[in-house]
C-alpha cells in the first residue's frame, strides 16, 4: 500500500517491491544477536585461530561489534518502506556468509572459528550491510550491472504472495469480462443484421418484399383478366372498330360491358 519515490524508481527498474514494508521482529532480534552478542561471546570464550596474529583477530572482532551496533541504530532510523530491504539484505548478505564460515571452522576442527569468522566478516560483508542502510533500495538498484540483480535476489523472499495472487485474479477477471463483452457485442451485431435482412410479408409499400399470399392472388387476377381479354375479341369481334377501341381502352375490364355495347350498336 506504500508509494514512495524510492519504491516507484525501483519498480520502474523491474524490481518487485510488494514486500518492501514486510519484516519480522524475530529476524531483527536474530540479527542483533549475531551482530553484537555473539562476537562478544567469541572474544570472551574462544582463542585466536591458527597462526593469525591475535591483535588482528581481536581488532577485527571488535570492529564487527561496532558495525553491528551501527547497523542496529541505522535500522531504527529507517523509513518503513526501507526496512524490509534492510532486514533481507542483512540476513542474506551479513548473516549467512558469516554463519557458513563458522560452520566450516568447526567442521575443520580449528580453534576459535567464531573469532576468525567475525574478523573476516568485518572487512568483507559488513561494509555491504551498512551500505544497504545508506544507499537504500533505490540506491542499490542504480548500481551498474549487478544492482538490479542483487536487489531482485534480496527482495524475492519478501514478495507478497497474497498481493500477487489478488493481482493475478483481478487480471483474469478483467480478461474474462472483456471476452464476455466482445461476445455480447458480436451476438447483438449478428441479431441486428439478421432482423434487417428478414422480409416483411404483405408490405404494400415495397413490392420487392410482398408476401407469398398477396403474390398468389395478384397472379390469379392477372391470369384471369388476360384470358378474358384474349378470348372476348375473337367471339364478339365482327369488324366493329368500337369493340377494338373498347378492348384497347383502359376501361375494358368487364365482358358484360362489351356485350351491352355490342347490343346497342346493333
Amino acid at each position: 500500500g506504500m508509494s514512495t519515490p524510492s519504491l516507484r524508481s525501483s519498480a520502474a527498474s523491474g524490481v518487485d517491491v510488494s514486500g518492501a514494508g514486510t519484516w519480522s521482529l524475530g529476524i531483527v532480534c536474530g540479527l542483533c544477536f549475531q551482530f553484537t552478542l555473539a562476537p562478544v561471546a567469541h572474544i570472551l570464550c574462544q582463542e585466536p585461530c591458527g597462526k593469525v596474529p591475535e591483535l588482528l583477530v581481536y581488532t577485527g572482532s571488535g570492529l564487527f561489534i561496532m558495525q553491528g551496533l551501527w547497523w542496529l541504530k541505522g535500522f531504527a532510523c529507517l523509513s518503513p518502506d526501507q526496512r524490509g530491504f534492510a532486514i533481507s539484505f542483512g540476513a542474506l548478505v551479513g548473516f549467512l556468509p558469516r554463519a557458513s564460515l563458522v560452520a566450516v571452522g568447526y567442521m575443520l576442527g580449528s580453534t576459535g572459528p567464531g573469532l576468525c569468522a567475525d574478523a573476516m566478516a568485518a572487512i568483507t560483508v559488513m561494509p555491504l550491510v551498512l551500505a544497504s542502510l545508506w544507499l537504500g533500495l533505490d540506491g542499490f538498484t542504480k548500481v551498474p550491472c549487478i544492482g538490479p540483480f542483487l536487489v531482485r535476489a534480496v527482495m524475492r523472499p519478501l514478495r507478497n504472495e497474497r498481493l500477487a495472487h489478488v493481482r493475478a485474479t483481478s487480471l483474469r477477471g478483467l480478461t474474462k469480462m472483456g471476452d464476455n463483452i466482445a461476445i455480447d457485442a458480436a451476438t447483438l451485431s449478428s441479431t441486428s443484421s439478421s432482423e434487417a435482412s428478414e422480409p416483411e410479408d404483405g408490405d404494400p409499400l415495397n413490392p420487392e418484399i410482398c408476401g407469398p399470399t398477396d403474390m398468389g392472388e395478384n397472379a390469379i387476377d392477372v391470369a384471369t383478366t388476360s384470358s378474358v381479354f384474349s378470348s372476348e375479341p375473337s367471339e364478339l369481334d365482327d369488324g366493329d372498330p368500337s369493340v377494338h377501341e373498347c378492348h384497347r381502352g383502359p376501361g375494358a375490364v368487364s365482358p358484360g360491358v362489351l356485350v351491352a355495347e355490342r347490343a346497342r350498336n346493333r
